[in-house]
C-alpha cells in the first residue's frame, strides 16, 4: 500500500469522499495507525480513519472497506487540539544503531482526547511535503508518500521528492529516519548515501 498526500479516497461502492491530508504513524514501530482524510467539497471536515478501514492504496487512489455512512461516526481531526510535541531524550536502539527518537502527543492534562480527534498517544500526524534533512542538517527534499506493508501496516519506505538541484524521487528505508516530526524528518545518513539510492 502507498499513502500519498492528496491521493483521492473512495468508498467500497466507488463514491469519491475526499483526499488524504496526513498519515498518522508511530515513529518507533513505523506502523501506520490512522489516515486523516479531508471529506467534503465546499464545507470540509478532516476525519481520523483507522488503517483497518482501508481496502487498498496506490499513489493516486485509496479505497475504503465501507460506505460514506461509516465516516460520519468517526472522530474529526483538529490540528488545533493537538498539544505540542516534545522530543524524548532517550533514543530507541534498533539493531545496534540509534535511529528514531520517540515523539509524544500526550495532552498537557494527561487525559485522552482521541474521542475529540486528537491522534493516539505516541503517534505523529506526518503531513505531505514535510521537510527532509540529512545528518549534516542540509535540506534534501520533501516527504511525498509512505509505502506500507499491506498485511502489517508498517511503513517500509518514505518516498522523498528531491529539491530543485537534485531532482527526482527516491525511496528511503524507514531505518534511515532518525527523527520524525509532523513537519520535518531527519535522516541518519549523509547526502552521499542518499544520492546512491535508486530513483523511484
Amino acid at each position: 500500500m502507498q499513502f500519498r498526500g492528496s491521493a483521492r479516497v473512495y468508498t467500497a461502492d466507488d463514491r469519491k469522499v475526499g483526499r488524504i491530508v496526513r498519515v498518522v504513524l508511530n515513529p518507533i514501530t513505523k506502523q501506520i495507525t490512522h489516515i486523516v482524510v479531508r471529506v467534503g467539497v465546499i464545507i470540509t471536515v478532516d476525519k481520523l480513519i483507522p488503517l483497518s478501514m482501508f481496502r487498498s492504496a496506490t499513489c493516486d487512489r485509496v479505497t475504503l472497506c465501507g460506505s460514506v455512512g461509516n465516516l460520519k461516526m468517526l472522530p474529526d481531526y483538529s490540528e488545533a487540539e493537538i498539544p505540542e510535541q516534545e522530543l524524548v531524550s532517550v533514543p530507541v536502539d534498533l539493531g545496534g544503531e540509534l535511529y528514531v527518537y520517540q515523539l509524544t502527543t500526550t495532552p498537557v492534562d494527561g487525559s485522552s482526547r482521541y474521542d475529540k480527534g486528537v491522534i493516539p498517544k505516541n503517534t505523529i500526524a506526518l503531513k505531505e511535503g514535510a521537510l527532509v534533512f540529512s545528518d549534516d542538517g542540509g535540506t534534501i527534499g520533501n516527504v511525498e508518500s509512505l509505502v506500507a506493508n499491506p498485511r502489517t501496516g508498517c511503513v517500509t519506505h518514505a518516498v522523498i521528492s528531491q529539491n530543485a538541484e537534485l531532482k527526482g524521487r527516491k525511496p528511503v528505508p524507514m531505518s534511515w529516519l532518525k527523527i520524525i516530526g509532523a513537519d520535518e524528518v531527519h535522516l541518519s545518513v549523509n547526502p552521499a548515501a542518499f544520492e546512491r539510492l535508486p530513483i523511484y
